[in-house]
């Protein structure tokens, strides 16, 4: 659980690896309004850099849904730098996000 912009937002994903070279990921974000569902496909060229094609629906305003495309840098096990392109069907904008991951 975390908080953002105001929101309290519960957080929980399961996620499967294939063969080193693949992992899926099934995210799902419960905001105080809202809630979000996210697939994430990453292909793992080498060790420590993951490709990303993600794609989120959120029953937010309407039903959005957004495809997500980027890369994240993953070499120190608790930290993450990602960085994602998204399209939002609906209203037909883009945006270029970047977020930190830390674990424990």
């Amino acid at each position: 659980m975390y908080r953002d912009n105001n929101n309290y937002i519960l957080d929980s994903y399961f996620g499967i690896g294939i063969l080193n070279r693949f992992a899926f990921i099934l995210d799902y974000s419960r905001y105080t309004s809202f809630n979000v569902l996210t697939s994430i496909l990453r292909v793992i060229p080498k060790r420590g850099f993951h490709l990303l094609i993600s794609y989120d629906f959120s029953d937010e305003n309407n039903e959005k849904m957004r495809l997500g495309g980027g890369f994240s840098i993953f070499y120190n096990p608790y930290l993450e730098i990602m960085s994602r392109y998204y399209y939002y069907f609906e209203d037909k904008y883009k945006v270029l996000a970047f977020s930190f991951h830390i674990g424990f």
